[in-house]
C-alpha cells in the first residue's frame, strides 16, 4: 500500500532525493539534509480504535487545513482507496460542548494505511545552523549546472 510520489527535489533542483539520502545535483551526498515527511506536515486528526480496528478520523473538509501539494495528493488517494465515510467526533467544538465533542460527518481510514503512505518523503529539511551553508552551496552548484 502505497501513493507514487513525483521525484524530490529542493532548492530549484539542486539537491535531488535518491536511493540512500539526499544529493547534489553533481552528485556528491549531503549527509546534512534529511527527508521531510508527510507526516510531518499532516494535521493532527482525531484517532480512535472500534474493535480490533484503529482509524485516523478525517473531516469531509479536510482540504481548508491542508496547504501542500503532496500532502493534498496523499489525503485524496487515501480517502479514495480506503475510506469509510460516516459519524466522526468535531475535535473543535469539544470546548464548547464538552471533552468528547460533537458528531458531524468524515471519513475514516484505516491508521495502518495511513502511517504507511504518511511516511513517505515529501521533501528536505536541515538543521537551522545548517541553512546558509546549504543555500550558498545550492547557488553554486546551479550557477556551475548553466555554465
Amino acid at each position: 500500500m502505497s501513493i507514487t510520489l513525483p521525484e524530490i527535489t529542493e532548492l530549484d533542483g539542486a539537491l535531488r532525493r535518491g536511493d540512500g539520502g539526499w544529493f547534489w545535483v553533481d552528485g556528491r551526498p549531503e549527509p546534512r539534509v534529511r527527508d521531510l515527511r508527510l507526516e510531518e506536515l499532516a494535521p493532527d486528526w482525531r484517532c480512535v480504535r472500534r474493535g480490533h480496528q484503529a482509524w485516523v478520523e478525517i473531516p469531509t473538509e479536510w482540504r481548508t487545513r491542508v496547504h501542500d501539494p503532496e500532502l493534498t495528493r496523499a489525503v485524496t488517494e487515501l480517502v479514495r482507496q480506503y475510506a469509510d465515510i460516516g459519524p466522526i467526533r468535531d475535535q473543535g467544538a469539544a470546548a464548547a460542548v464538552g471533552e468528547r465533542g460533537q458528531w458531524r460527518s468524515g471519513y475514516r481510514v484505516p491508521i495502518e494505511a495511513w502511517r504507511v503512505v504518511m511516511r513517505q518523503p515529501c521533501g528536505a529539511t536541515w538543521d537551522p545552523g545548517d541553512d546558509a551553508e546549504i543555500r550558498a552551496t545550492a547557488r553554486a552548484q546551479l550557477r556551475h549546472k548553466a555554465d
